[in-house]
């Protein structure tokens, strides 16, 4: 059986930018695998992006 979960997170933006979507799939990997993310609000002044995600787990032990 597969859960889904809404993760919210805030990233540093990296140097450089092209390597954001890594981190961010990296970074989301601590709470499951990610199904699908997005940049919702990015703070010019600190560099800092928001970032609204769904990740799956599976639980343990459970079959459909």
């Amino acid at each position: 059986m597969m859960n889904t979960t809404l993760i919210t997170i805030e990233l540093a933006l990296p140097e450089p930018i092209a390597n954001l979507p890594e981190l961010v799939e990296h970074t989301l990997r601590q709470w499951g695998d990610p199904l699908r993310w997005a940049i919702t609000t990015i703070d010019p002044q600190t560099r800092i992006a928001n970032i609204e995600a769904i990740v799956t787990t599976t639980v343990p032990g459970v079959t459909e």
